[in-house]
């Protein structure tokens, strides 16, 4: 039976106090049934943050949590969307509550999600301190002006003292913000984020960039039976990773609660300031619109809540959009709040990896790779177990570097040319090149280089033409529907 309360004026300020000091406390200490399912949903729904957070506050903590915990398994239950976007922000009000905000300065914000005004005591500041992982700087100065500015007018001085830009991954991944990798499905995305944490927790280099070496934590949420698999196969093919710790246990990335859990296990564990890898965005959401700018807002800033509890970076496995031209799938809040992205891409069994955006860092940065079988023996049916491991293919340069070159004469002077057209190339992967390879048109090529032969120019031409073919049957070059790249 519903409880015998007008809901509504709950979000009335003029009768919220009267009626938290009766009707609901009166309900409670007669025993009566609080419940998601004896409420009416629609109104539940409706109710401010505020009305939300001074109803929870009429429960005591072990009953509200039971509430907000019968309302997920509700949700979860029955795929309801509308009771589960209620248990998001009953549970975010509660956990406001619980650090002492006020009920009534509970408010909603369009990309922050539940927040209040409430600001921590001194005595929260301390312990604070202790909470934070010692590679992350946070300013918990004394000094009052420096405590209360919101805006400090930096002067050039003040720019030149800040830290310079920290690596994890010398050139790729910065050691803090919030960074993506994303790819279609089957291209491998999985098993290269795994790789890279693997040797950024024992400081080896990945795909030849430099690392420093920090504790990772990898959060598997699709595919777990597999996990296992991958990482065996890993320290079948190189070592145990000593610094590598993962995750299987189901996570929503926007309930307070579950990100407290999890930053307190990796800051227990002595693992923060390092990297988070959530694999993937979407099942650390379940339920999303993510094309909706507000449900994605309120998942970036829960990424974000994650890095500053436990520093360092965090990195989301993504999928890509329907049209994978077009990048991230979802809305492009996404994108914009990232400080670095790595698109991994696959054309039949060609794989490959390309920094999409980097701040403070150059794009250009691109590698092919292939995921090589290894067998790990039998199941307990008897039936044979595998997995893969990423292992880094030779790139355009590399390539360039190992090829028999032309010692003298026409070819000498046309595979120069080629080559400083191949880095200026925009165009990648044409013709059935691999899919990150540099690629130039044949006639623009002969365009170019043509002028360059020491030749009568009515000869030039089909000369230049000829020292193409010829590099082409020495296997240096390689030629397909008029596209050009290095074999």
């Amino acid at each position: 039976m519903s409880p015998p309360l007008d809901l509504a004026a709950l979000d009335n300020p003029a009768t919220r106090a009267g009626l938290m000091a009766t009707d609901i406390r009166e309900l409670l200490a007669a025993g009566g049934d609080l419940s998601p399912e004896s409420w009416d949903l629609g109104e539940l729904c409706a109710l401010s943050p505020a009305a939300l957070s001074a109803y929870l506050a009429s429960m005591s903590h072990e009953a509200r949590q039971a509430w907000i915990d019968q309302t997920f398994d509700q949700a979860e239950g029955g795929n309801d969307e509308p009771l589960m976007a209620l248990a998001w922000r009953a549970n975010d009000c509660a956990v406001l509550l619980k650090q002492g905000a006020d009920a009534d300065a509970i408010r909603i914000s369009p990309f922050r999600g539940i927040v209040s005004d409430w600001r921590p005591d001194d005595e929260w500041v301390e312990s604070a301190k202790d909470r934070r992982p010692a590679s992350v700087d946070f300013d918990f100065a004394d000094d009052d002006h420096k405590r209360g500015s919101r805006f400090p007018l930096l002067t050039a001085a003040d720019l030149l003292a800040l830290p310079p830009l920290r690596w994890r991954v010398r050139g790729i991944l910065p050691a803090e913000g919030l960074a993506a990798m994303y790819g279609p499905p089957g291209c491998g995305k999985s098993f290269l984020a795994l790789d890279m944490l693997a040797a950024i927790a024992d400081g080896h280099p990945w795909f030849e960039h430099v690392t420093v070496a920090a504790p990772c934590i990898y959060v598997g949420l699709e595919g777990e039976a597999g996990v296992a698999q991958r990482v065996q196969a890993y320290c079948f093919k190189r070592t145990a990773p000593g610094r590598l710790r993962v995750v299987l246990t189901p996570l929503d990335l926007r309930r307070l609660d579950d990100r407290d859990e999890l930053a307190t296990s990796i800051l227990a564990a002595g693992m923060g300031g390092g990297v988070v890898a959530i694999d993937t965005l979407n099942r650390a959401a379940p339920g999303i619109d993510e094309n909706d700018a507000s449900a994605m807002g309120l998942l970036i800033e829960a990424a974000k809540g994650l890095r500053e509890q436990v520093g360092g970076l965090v990195l989301l496995v993504h999928h890509a959009g329907k049209d994978i031209t077009r990048g991230l799938r979802g809305h492009s809040s996404l994108l914009a709040a990232l400080d670095c992205v790595l698109e991994v891409t696959r054309d039949g069994e060609r794989r490959g990896w390309q920094l999409a955006k980097a701040k403070d860092a150059g794009d250009d940065e691109a590698r092919p790779f292939r995921l090589d079988v290894v067998e790990l023996g039998n199941d307990a049916d008897g039936w044979p177990v595998s997995s893969c491991v990423v292992e880094p293919e030779e790139s355009a340069a590399d390539t360039v570097r190992n090829s028999r070159l032309p010692k003298g004469g026409n070819q000498r002077i046309v595979w120069d040319g080629v080559g400083e057209l191949l880095r200026e190339s925009k165009s990648f992967g044409q013709g059935g090149a691999p899919i990150l390879r540099p690629c130039i048109r044949l006639d623009y090529a002969i365009e170019k280089l043509r002028d360059r032969l020491a030749c009568e120019p009515n000869r030039r031409t089909p000369r230049t033409r000829e020292a193409i073919t010829g590099l082409v049957n020495r296997g240096v070059l390689q030629l397909r529907e008029d596209w050009l790249w290095c074999a």
